[in-house]
């Protein structure tokens, strides 16, 4: 029961790190964080379905600003135990919104970028492309309908980065059928970099094409490795076949 790590799962962890009515400046409780990722997920931003995934950043996210959006900056290493082994994948991303409305979960726009080849120890510095394939972008305009616009063309890159020491997660979720978190800490710390990019629209009835200008950003952005144990479901499911 390996996990494969997808474009969803990947804007699953990021777009939960963030959201908030107040502003750049404040910080998310659980229901905020919810709310948020019910709203872009009916925007059509590929949320996935891991959402045990974000509970450990939402206690530690606050908001800063990537040009006119709230924004923040997330940094994941995500490690999985199975049959066939261990396993780890590791991602950074940046994500901003507009018009964030918890009570009614709808965002006004959207806008993100992953960066997907991370191998060994995050990178002091990154400059990555969407044409190499190494960066997923995306981007949401809700003016006429809800119009989701994946990146074809742009760059995402960190000319910094600092976190401060790990300490345990705020909130690790019970997973139950034997899949366990064994593993998760937390550092809160700042990315630095800039993120530009044009997309083609995908669905709704806006326009065709949206594009973000090169855009510098420097957000607090938090960074969570974690831990899932999937032997327990493996071993319970060999059990109940017997």
């Amino acid at each position: 029961m390996r996990i494969r790590l997808t474009a969803g799962l990947v804007a699953m962890m990021l777009i939960g790190a963030c959201g908030n009515e107040t502003g750049s400046g404040g910080a998310l409780d659980d229901q905020e964080a919810a709310a948020l990722v019910q709203a872009l997920t009916t925007a059509g931003i590929p949320v996935g379905g891991s959402a045990f995934v974000l509970s450990p950043v939402f206690g530690e996210a606050e908001i800063g600003t990537i040009g006119d959006y709230d924004g923040i900056g997330t940094q994941v290493e995500l490690t999985t135990v199975d049959e066939t082994g261990t396993h780890t994948v590791s991602w950074i991303g940046v994500v901003g919104w507009t018009g964030f409305d918890a009570g009614a979960r709808t965002v006004e726009e959207a806008i993100g970028a992953m960066f997907l080849d991370v191998t060994g120890a995050f990178p002091a510095t990154f400059a990555g492309y969407v044409a190499d394939g190494d960066v997923i972008t995306f981007a949401y305009d809700a003016a006429t309908s809800s119009n989701y616009y994946p990146g074809d063309a742009g760059t995402f890159s960190m000319t910094g980065a600092s976190f401060g020491s790990a300490s345990d997660c705020p909130t690790v979720p019970p997973l139950g059928g034997g899949i366990s978190i064994t593993e998760c800490e937390v550092r809160t710390g700042t990315m630095q970099g800039s993120v530009g990019f044009t997309a083609g629209l995908t669905t709704g009835t806006g326009d065709p094409t949206f594009t973000l200008a090169e855009t510098a950003y420097d957000l607090p952005a938090v960074r969570v490795s974690m831990t899932v144990d999937y032997t327990g479901a493996l071993a319970a499911r060999g059990a109940g076949s017997e």
